[in-house]
């Protein structure tokens, strides 16, 4: 029988566990550390079994999940069990997931043989304890592309599912507070695509397939990324309500986010070539859109965009990057830019970043 302090033990694992794969732990954070020890350190190799259906789990339907994966998995596989909104998250031990598709399928058929409602599942690749975040994003992924196609099982086979996870920080997008937001993040991800030499029609199926996460109509041409913001920001709200004001906004955020990486972008050549409109007035309502000058935003924009791209592609030289992001090739100008916004230079940040995480590339 457990002790109590095994049960609150238990609940605070549970609580880091969650925040973990929502992303929101402190890695250097006490409890943090003590999960990783108790679990055989953070780099043990582990993955994710995700369970949902619509109304949620009720604690006793969690209670059963969890001991009939105990039961049906090898002895010590299933490590923890925690839920975040309708979902239902089992961290395993990495050689149980050779048969894992079997005992999820025979849990959920149990749990259907109760009453329960029809559960859709997933199972993520295999990572490491401190990167639980990506394999949570990597299970959202197929739950989403599960219920959208109807399937009741989700097993990570098509590369186009590690592109998008690759390219698109889905986490970001969906948590993007306003349409600058969403446009950054999928400036970045066609960023990540060109920088790995996809060429248009690659770039094609991956937006198709993101489409497909999101459950928006797939394009019969090609999508550009504004083309793409417009759908995802009607999808998550993030278009003002005036249609005046969103037009203007969208126009000019737009045109800025098209030529953010151009070495001789302007807000006199985007005011003549693109907006069609006096340079002055443009300069204006830019602080008005955006609280900023021009010159500031698009400094502040291109560094951000910077330190995604290395975190990225860590390998990628300084020279290559300050090119990639709209500065001169020689990358003098670029690492005083850097190192003004962020206390140190390109090669130093580039120094200070973790080993390279699940999915990330090495250019």
């Amino acid at each position: 029988m457990r002790s109590q302090t095994d049960f609150l033990l238990e609940r605070a694992y549970e609580q880091v566990f969650q925040d973990l794969i929502l992303g929101r732990a402190q890695m250097n954070a006490s409890s943090t550390r003590q999960f990783f020890d108790a679990l055989g350190g953070k780099g043990r190799s582990v993955f994710l079994a995700a369970f949902r259906q619509n109304k949620g789990f009720t604690y006793l339907e969690q209670f059963a999940v969890s001991n009939m994966l105990d039961d049906l998995l090898p002895a010590g596989s299933h490590l923890l069990t925690g839920e975040s909104a309708k979902d239902l998250f089992a961290l395993i031990d990495s050689p149980a997931q050779s048969n894992v598709e079997n005992v999820i399928q025979r849990v959920c058929r149990e749990m259907q043989s109760f009453g329960s409602a029809v559960i859709v599942t997933a199972v993520s690749q295999v990572g490491t304890l401190e990167h639980l975040a990506v394999l949570y994003e990597e299970t959202q992924l197929l739950l989403s592309l599960s219920q959208e196609e109807k399937r009741v099982h989700s097993m990570r086979s098509d590369a186009l599912a590690k592109d998008v996870l690759s390219f698109f920080d889905l986490r970001a997008i969906r948590c993007a507070q306003s349409y600058d937001e969403l446009l950054f993040e999928l400036c970045l991800a066609f960023s990540k695509m060109s920088l790995c030499g996809l060429t248009v029609q690659q770039q094609d199926k991956v937006v198709q397939f993101l489409l497909r996460v999101f459950a928006l109509p797939l394009p019969g041409d090609s999508l550009a990324s504004d083309q793409l913001a417009e759908l995802l920001g009607e999808k998550l709200s993030l278009l003002p309500a005036d249609k005046k004001d969103s037009s203007r906004k969208r126009r000019v955020l737009t045109a800025v986010y098209r030529h953010l990486r151009d070495l001789d972008v302007s807000l006199q050549s985007l005011a003549a070539n693109e907006l069609y409109m006096n340079a002055d007035y443009l300069g204006r309502v830019f602080v008005e859109l955006t609280g900023q000058h021009f010159s500031a935003f698009v400094e502040q924009k291109r560094v951000t965009l910077a330190i995604r791209l290395l975190q990225f592609a860590p390998k990628l030289s300084v020279s290559s990057l300050a090119a990639y992001v709209g500065y001169p090739a020689n990358g003098q100008y670029f690492c005083k830019v850097f190192q003004r916004h962020c206390g140190m230079t390109p090669r130093d940040y580039r120094k200070s970043l973790a080993p390279a995480t699940v999915g990330s590339n090495a250019l």
